[in-house]
């Protein structure tokens, strides 16, 4: 469907492209730009929609309204790990470390190489006052 898509864009941009004065073709590349932002907004999952409403709340310091948009995020996508990790920061931020602890050992298992949750979890291990295996977290970012 996306190719299919694509490649009818494509086919329009190169005939509106090509035909007209500078002045035609400079408002058919503004509308094409236009169509394509419209286009690709379209194409951006609903649970990424709500991971990124949730990422601004949360550095607003809205942290009950962003963990709403980081469960509804996780409701339509519960491989999304991202959503977890930015969840984990909300409850880290509140103070709930057992939480934010899960969330990001969540993030971990669903993403390797997943240095955001890493480096959260090591927070909240310090804060847990498990400060070898903080230590043993922070030693795995730098290695």
């Amino acid at each position: 469907m996306v190719i299919a898509l694509t490649q009818v864009v494509h086919q329009v941009t190169t005939t509106l492209l090509i035909t007209g004065n500078k002045t035609d073709r400079m408002s058919k590349r503004l509308f094409v730009v236009l169509v394509l932002f419209i286009f690709l907004d379209g194409c951006i999952p609903e649970y990424a929609k709500l991971n990124n409403s949730g990422y601004k709340k949360a550095t607003a310091q809205q942290f009950d309204a962003a963990l709403n948009d980081f469960n509804s995020s996780i409701k339509l996508n519960n491989q999304y790990w991202l959503s977890y990790a930015n969840r984990g920061g909300c409850y880290y931020m509140q103070e709930n470390y057992e939480k934010a602890l899960e969330d990001f050992n969540t993030s971990m298992s669903l993403r390797k190489n997943n240095y955001v949750a890493l480096d959260g979890r090591a927070l909240c291990k310090m804060e847990l006052k498990d400060t070898a295996g903080a230590i043993a977290d922070i030693k795995q970012t730098i290695q």
